[in-house]
C-alpha cells in the first residue's frame, strides 16, 4: 500500500512538470511598439507592411502614411491628388516633372522625342516623334496604309476610316470624354470621334437655334455647306461672352480644353496671323432683317457673312461641290470701337437696324452697302461727295468708299448680254424673289423699251445666267435656295439687236 501510493505520486509529480514545461503561466505576445507585426495588428511603428496611402486610402493617394501608437493606420498625411506639385498621384498620368519613368517610346504611335507633361497632369507629347503617317484628324488617309497609317490623338489610337468616297484618319475612343472639345464618340461607325451634327435631320433642325452635343453639353450651331443644305456643326460652349479676349487656335477635338478658353454662343474672330481674337456672338440675320430689330450687344451690330461661293477649288486643290452655291445664312454680332462704328442696314429701304438713327437713313457721307452677296442685310458705308446715277459706269476699289448713290450699287452691268461680266455699273437693288415686275425696277428699261428685270446675284456667274448646277442625270442638284439680293439689270436683247 505504502509503495502503491509512492508510485502514483511520483506520477503525479512527473506530469506536473510536463505540464509546467508546456505552459509558463502566461501568453507571451509580441507588444504594440516593437516594430514587429502582430496577427491583430495592420502596423507597428515604422512597420508598414509595405502599405501606402494609395493602397489604405485611394481616394488620398499622396502623403505620407503613418501608424497610432495602438499599431492601427494613421491617415491624417494623406492627401488627396493635387495636380501641379510634382507628384504623380491618383488618376493623373503624370505632374511636372514626374512621368513615372515613362517616355514617348511608351506612349502609342510615338518613337523618340520627348515626352512631357500638361498643366492639366496629362501626357504632352507634341515634342514626340510620331511613329506614323498621317498626322492631323479628319486628313485623307490610305485604308491599306496599316496600323500607324493614322497617329493617335488625345493618346487614343486613331484609324483610318472609309465610307464611299470619304476616306479620313479618326480617333479611337470608348467614352465621350476621350474625343476632346466639341466632338462625339460615335458607336455606329465603331466607336470614333466624330463632329456633332445639326439642323435637317436632327434633334433641331433650325441652323439659327441652340444644339445640344453628347453628355447633354451645350452648343452653338454653326451654319456650314450650301444654304440649301440647312446644315451645320454643333460647337461645344465655353464661358467666354461676347467681346471677351479669346485664343484663336482650333479647340476641337483637344481634350482637356479649358472651358474658361472658348466662347459661349459664339465664335473667336480676330487678324490674320494674330493669336488671340474676340468672341462674337451669333445672331439670326434672317430674323433681324425680317423684324427691323437686333438683339446683339452694346457696340456691335448683326451681320450675315452669307455669299456666293466663287472658289472653284477647296484649299487642298480638289473640286469645291459647293461652287457657286449660296453660302448659309451665319449671324455674327460684329464688335466695333468708337470711331470705327459698323451699323447694319435693309438694303432695300436703305433703313438703319443698328445705328444712331433706327428707321432712318444711314449716316451722312454714307449709304447701305451689301456685305455679303448671299442676303439683303447690308452695312453703312462712306461714299464718295458725288455719287454716281444709274447706269453710270463705276469701278470698284477695295476700301475706296462706293461709287454709286442710295439704293444703287457698283456691280456687273449687263450680265445676259455680257459674257465676260466685266463691265460695271451704277444698278438699282431690289427683292430677287421677283424676277419680272419687280416695283424696284419700275421705269427702267433698255434700248428696245424692255423692262429691266431684278436678276439674284446666284445668276450672275454661271455661264447661261441659271441657277448654278452641280452633278448630272439622277444625281443633278440645282440651288434651291438662291440669294435674295438681285440687281435691276436689262433683259436678254431682242433677236437681230
Amino acid at each position: 500500500m505504502k509503495l502503491r501510493n509512492l508510485f502514483l505520486l511520483s506520477v503525479i509529480v512527473t506530469l506536473s512538470f510536463a505540464f509546467a514545461a508546456c505552459d509558463d503561466g502566461e501568453k507571451k505576445t509580441n507588444p504594440c511598439g516593437n516594430g514587429v507585426l502582430d496577427p491583430t495588428e495592420e502596423c507597428d511603428s515604422t512597420n508598414l507592411n509595405e502599405q501606402t496611402c494609395a493602397l489604405v486610402v485611394p481616394t488620398r493617394p499622396g502623403g505620407t502614411l503613418a501608424c497610432t501608437p495602438t499599431c492601427t493606420f494613421d491617415t491624417v498625411g494623406c492627401t488627396a491628388p493635387s495636380c501641379g506639385n510634382d507628384a504623380r498621384e491618383g488618376t493623373e498620368e503624370c505632374d511636372g516633372t514626374d512621368l513615372g519613368g515613362e517616355t514617348c517610346d511608351d506612349r502609342t504611335g510615338f518613337s523618340g522625342g520627348t515626352l512631357g507633361c500638361t498643366a492639366s497632369c496629362t501626357w504632352d507629347t507634341s515634342a514626340c516623334d510620331v511613329d506614323c503617317v498621317v498626322e492631323d484628324n479628319f486628313a485623307t488617309c490610305n485604308p491599306m496604309g496599316g496600323a500607324n497609317e493614322c497617329c493617335p490623338n488625345n493618346d487614343m489610337p486613331s484609324t483610318c476610316f472609309s465610307s464611299g468616297d470619304f476616306r479620313a484618319c479618326l480617333q479611337t475612343c470608348s467614352v465621350q470624354t476621350d474625343c476632346g472639345w466639341s466632338m462625339e464618340c460615335v458607336t455606329n461607325i465603331g466607336n470614333l470621334c466624330y463632329v456633332s451634327f445639326c439642323g435637317k435631320g436632327t434633334a433641331v433642325e433650325d441652323v439659327q437655334a441652340p444644339c445640344t452635343l453628347a453628355g447633354g453639353r451645350s452648343g452653338v450651331c454653326y451654319p456650314a455647306w450650301r444654304a440649301m443644305d440647312e446644315s451645320g456643326l454643333c460647337f461645344e460652349n465655353g464661358t467666354l461672352e461676347h467681346g471677351d479676349v479669346c485664343p484663336l487656335a482650333d479647340a476641337m477635338g483637344i481634350a482637356d480644353t479649358d472651358p474658361a478658353t472658348q466662347c459661349n454662343n459664339g465664335f473667336c474672330f480676330g487678324a490674320t496671323g494674330a493669336t488671340e481674337g474676340s468672341c462674337f456672338g451669333k445672331c439670326n440675320p434672317i430674323e433681324v432683317l425680317a423684324t427691323g430689330t437686333d438683339a446683339c450687344p452694346a457696340n456691335s451690330a448683326c451681320l450675315n457673312f452669307s455669299s456666293i461661293d466663287l472658289d472653284e477649288t477647296n484649299t487642298d486643290g480638289s473640286v469645291n461641290d459647293n461652287f457657286l452655291f449660296r453660302e448659309p445664312d451665319m449671324g455674327v454680332c460684329y464688335v466695333w470701337e468708337a470711331g470705327s462704328e459698323f451699323y447694319s442696314c435693309d438694303l432695300l429701304t436703305g433703313d438703319v437696324i443698328t445705328g444712331p438713327n433706327p428707321g432712318g437713313p444711314c449716316p451722312d457721307g454714307m449709304t447701305c452697302n451689301y456685305f455679303g452677296l448671299g442676303s439683303l442685310l447690308g452695312f453703312c458705308y462712306d461714299v464718295v461727295a458725288t455719287p454716281a446715277v444709274e447706269g453710270a459706269t463705276c469701278t470698284i476699289t477695295q476700301d475706296a468708299p462706293q461709287a454709286c448713290a442710295e439704293g444703287l450699287q457698283c456691280f456687273i452691268s449687263d450680265p445676259f448680254n455680257d459674257a465676260t461680266g466685266e463691265a460695271l455699273a451704277c444698278r438699282k437693288i431690289c427683292d430677287a424673289t421677283v424676277l419680272e415686275g419687280n416695283e424696284a425696277c419700275a421705269g427702267l428699261v433698255d434700248a428696245d423699251d424692255q423692262p429691266y428685270v431684278c436678276l439674284t446675284t446666284s445668276r450672275f456667274f454661271t455661264a447661261d445666267r441659271e441657277l448654278p448646277t452641280i452633278g448630272t442625270g439622277l444625281n443633278m442638284e440645282t440651288e434651291t435656295s438662291p440669294s435674295t439680293l438681285g440687281f435691276c439689270v436689262p433683259p436678254v436683247a431682242l433677236a437681230g439687236k
